[in-house]
């Protein structure tokens, strides 16, 4: 039994880390709660993706890579489970009382006990002090860390969970700030003043390629795409950006915090069929 706890604490944090980078993990952070991990399961978002040059990654008819699909916004069991069904390999969870898909910890708990293994579970917080992300995350038994809000690069270091560092992309400035982030994924989504991520607007995915070709192949590796996806725009958007992982709340649903089991099907078939 503590092997297999071990081995899947180990496939989650090898498989969000940073090449030659772990910022956001320290040795004591690493250590807590192994067997919370391993009750769930993992099915890590970035599985098998490190150290692949864009060229490795590139969309065509003799290759095509593996791009992991996260459902965010969940607020009812139902609707997990049917992500789950559909094939996502990761499951959102939005700890931020002002947005319409806001869930308790305690019911966020109660879902994620219900969900089957290998499904890897994603808590997102804004502005939030570490003490009590760290409240959290023990409460709802979230596997990773992803912070939506306006934190600084030492906010990303030393939770005891792999982090995902959202930005809101703007044109003008480019990617430095996003290249040079330590957290172990980035997720890119468009800006709307006063919002964190939802807003249904999709970015311009060609000035974000271009951007993205002049930094380091290693930033697609550890991308994830957000903004406005839905099934009908998600194979032209992960053709253009190549990123290794989509995220899709708005795009997945019938009203704020609802979920469409339809639209969830038919986004996920778009992404990987």
């Amino acid at each position: 039994m503590e092997h297999f706890r071990m081995a899947a604490r180990n496939n989650v944090l090898q498989d969000f880390a940073l090449a030659g980078a772990t910022a956001g993990l320290s040795s004591s952070a690493r250590s807590q709660d192994t067997a919370g991990q391993a009750s769930s399961g993992t099915h890590p978002l970035f599985s098998g993706c490190l150290g692949q040059t864009k060229k490795d990654i590139s969309l065509n008819n003799h290759h095509r890579q593996v791009v992991q699909v996260k459902i965010c916004g969940i607020t009812r069991l139902e609707d997990a489970l049917a992500a789950v069904d559909a094939g996502a390999d990761a499951l959102g969870f939005v700890f931020h009382p002002p947005s319409p898909r806001y869930i308790t910890p305690a019911k966020a708990a109660a879902i994620i006990a219900e969900l089957p293994p290998f499904t890897t579970t994603v808590g997102v917080f804004v502005n939030k002090l570490r003490s009590e992300i760290e409240q959290i995350v023990q409460i709802a038994r979230i596997q990773v860390i992803q912070l939506q809000g306006d934190e600084s690069p030492d906010d990303c270091a030393d939770l005891s969970r792999p982090v995902i560092k959202a930005f809101r992309f703007n044109p003008d400035g480019g990617l430095r700030d996003v290249a040079a982030c330590r957290a172990q994924a980035v997720l890119v989504d468009s800006g709307a003043k006063g919002q964190y991520g939802g807003t249904g607007i999709a970015l311009d995915w060609t000035v974000l390629r271009d951007h993205l070709d002049r930094e380091s192949d290693r930033l697609r590796s550890r991308l994830i795409l957000a903004g406005g996806l839905t099934s009908e725009n998600v194979v032209e958007a992960v053709r253009i950006v190549q990123p290794r992982g989509v995220d899709v709340a708005s795009g997945t649903e019938s009203e704020p915090g609802i979920k469409s089991h339809k639209k969830i099907r038919e986004f996920i078939h778009a992404v990987k069929d």
